[in-house]
């Protein structure tokens, strides 16, 4: 049973934040400095927003996912006032879809006073949240990312039983989130000739990513090639969200011209590329440790390397043994962290926000902005 937020999408929610959101790097002064406030004053707050100036469909895509994420249930918009990005259309936006909206402009209050009126505004915002109760809600139609880092034999050793804890989640309605990358040199055959998306993106990752890339699951390739043959549903793009159960290619690369090399950011971009999505929670599966969360999506850290467990206690959450049977355990521990409990990452305060432009062009079964 999962205690979570009800919103207007299909996707219930697992937490209720609110998010400041900035348009352009200009106003990112503004903004940190109006979440800090408000962190510092016990609120559940997050920061996220756009470091360019100039315009992008993908990135405007991005803000106005976030601003209906469904773990976010206001949302302050903090603008510049010269920008191509519209602050004003992103509140409207949030509102149109159910959630508490604000904004501000600097250029029209300056530093001080926008952060003295943006602060005011947040404890407003704050209030509001405060009203909104609890349900009972499923995992039916919710999104959760899923990513394997800092890699060494033991996260091999964990796939079976990470592969029997996926397959309950997507049995009970949960899409699953895998990056782009992690399709390096699989052959998923019928699964490609049966989804052109997933065709057409494993011919951009063999472009854009290096040879010594190639392999991620080399040492159990042909399990996991069995595994996601079954369970492919399809692939999304920047801010798209999955339309349903199954396993899902997150797709970050740019669809035309010359690119070389992942966009992403690493492990903390590829977590925030999940938010995009509508991801209500990370799963992390990691070798020699790798402390990363995102804004907006708590990260649950897990590891089946004892070192690592003991070297970073306070930033795993949970110890595989892979010669234990342990699936009902950690799905106990996925649906109290979803009903509310912090991860290792969220009481440490980890709040990385890496969001990049593209040239992606959009498909025609979207849906990303209808929910």
């Amino acid at each position: 049973m999962i205690n979570g937020y009800r919103r207007n999408s299909k996707a219930a929610g697992i937490r209720n934040k609110l998010l400041v959101l900035y348009t352009v790097n200009c106003s990112a002064f503004i903004a940190q400095s109006i979440g800090r406030k408000l962190r510092q004053a016990g609120l559940d707050v997050d920061v996220a927003g756009n470091e360019s100036c100039y315009d992008n469909q993908s990135m405007v895509d991005q803000l106005l996912r976030l601003s209906i994420h469904p773990n976010v249930g206001a949302v302050l918009v903090v603008g510049h006032g010269c920008e191509f990005i519209q602050a004003d259309k992103i509140a409207e936006f949030a509102k149109h879809h159910g959630r508490e909206a604000e904004m501000i402009y600097g250029q029209q209050l300056g530093t001080r006073e926008g952060i003295e009126n943006g602060v005011k505004l947040g404890y407003e915002l704050a209030g509001k949240l405060k009203k909104v109760q609890k349900e009972v809600v499923s995992l039916n139609g919710m999104a959760i990312g899923l990513s394997i880092s800092a890699c060494d034999e033991t996260v091999f050793s964990c796939l079976p039983l990470l592969e029997a804890v996926l397959t309950s989640l997507m049995s009970q309605g949960a899409a699953i989130l895998l990056a782009d990358h992690y399709l390096c040199g699989l052959h998923l055959d019928e699964a490609e000739k049966n989804s052109p998306d997933a065709a057409e993106l494993k011919m951009k990752v063999e472009r854009c990513f290096t040879p010594h890339l190639s392999g991620f699951f080399k040492e159990k390739k042909t399990a996991v090639e069995a595994y996601l043959m079954k369970y492919l549903a399809g692939c999304v793009k920047l801010a798209q969200i999955p339309q349903g159960p199954g396993i899902w290619f997150s797709d970050a690369l740019q669809d035309y011209g010359v690119m070389k090399g992942p966009l992403n950011g690493g492990v903390a971009g590829e977590l925030m590329q999940y938010a995009g999505n509508g991801a209500v929670l990370n799963l992390m599966l990691t070798g020699r440790g790798t402390p990363v969360s995102s804004v907006v999506t708590p990260t649950l850290i897990m590891t089946g390397n004892r070192n690592t467990k003991e070297r970073m206690r306070e930033d795993v959450d949970w110890f595989i043994d892979p010669s234990q049977e342990t699936t009902a355990q950690i799905l106990d521990l996925i649906a109290r962290t979803m009903s509310g409990a912090l991860t290792c990452p969220e009481k440490n305060g980890q709040d990385h926000a890496l969001l990049f432009q593209n040239a992606q062009n959009r498909r025609s079964c979207d849906g990303c902005m209808e929910k």
